[in-house]
């Protein structure tokens, strides 16, 4: 059908218009295309984020286990009590050996580390000195305060001696600083003996000794005597 000069521009300015528009839609259409590329690129990226969060979380998560199972071994009942348990055998029988060259069977000890509740029902942790000899069995706290002198000595002796065994390190020096002052002067002769067995025990080449007391500087062969009421230092070297 063939049309007429103005019904051909109308159909024109029609057709021009319609490509206009489509124009105009492809154009939305091309921005809509480029922001969902953008939003994929940042949805990407935050992918990206999110796994490597999941794997620092993940790392955290461990470390927060090991951290935990190393605070439970390092509190007072993990590595700290098992190290008390095993070496408290060893450390008592250092410690006995060390009355015993002293005081005879007069002193004996024992460490006790669990005790029944009240109802008798379950087991508690407890940590108590037990002393037994001739006057039966107590707690050291129920010792005169002589007699927790000697006790105590010969633990913290013990103590020192084993440390050095377990650990292969050879301690060569002790300090002892009045710690003879409680005692009478009798048994201020049978300590010296103890740290003279102690001495021997740990293999040690020193052993400086604090004292007030004549009786026991003038047994120790090499000494430094202060006098503050002539202001004066003597140095003796036995033979």
């Amino acid at each position: 059908e063939l049309l007429d000069e103005s019904s051909y521009e109308e159909q024109k300015k029609l057709a021009k218009m319609n490509l206009e528009h489509l124009q105009r839609e492809e154009l939305a259409c091309v921005g809509q295309v480029a922001a969902g590329e953008s939003r994929l690129e940042r949805l990407d990226a935050l992918g990206v984020r999110t796994r490597e969060s999941e794997e620092e979380a993940h790392r955290l998560v461990e470390r927060i286990t090991d951290w935990r199972l190393i605070q439970r071994a390092c509190s007072k009942d993990g590595i700290p009590a098992l190290e008390l348990d095993a070496a408290g055998p060893a450390i008592s029988r250092i410690a006995n050996a060390l009355l015993s060259s002293s005081f005879g069977s007069r002193f004996q000890i024992r460490f006790e580390t669990t005790r029944l509740s009240k109802d008798s029902k379950k087991q508690l942790e407890t940590f108590d000195v037990r002393v037994y000899g001739e006057d039966g069995e107590k707690s050291i706290e129920d010792l005169s305060g002589g007699e927790q002198v000697w006790i105590e000595r010969a633990i913290a002796e013990a103590i020192a001696i084993h440390l050095s065994e377990s650990s292969q390190h050879s301690f060569q020096c002790t300090f002892q600083d009045e710690a003879d002052g409680p005692l009478d002067p009798e048994n201020k002769q049978h300590y010296l003996a103890m740290l003279r067995e102690s001495f021997k025990l740990g293999h040690r080449y020193y052993a400086f000794i604090v004292t007030q007391t004549p009786d026991i500087w003038q047994q120790v062969d090499q000494r430094i005597h202060l006098d503050p009421a002539r202001s004066e230092v003597q140095y003796v070297c036995g033979e």
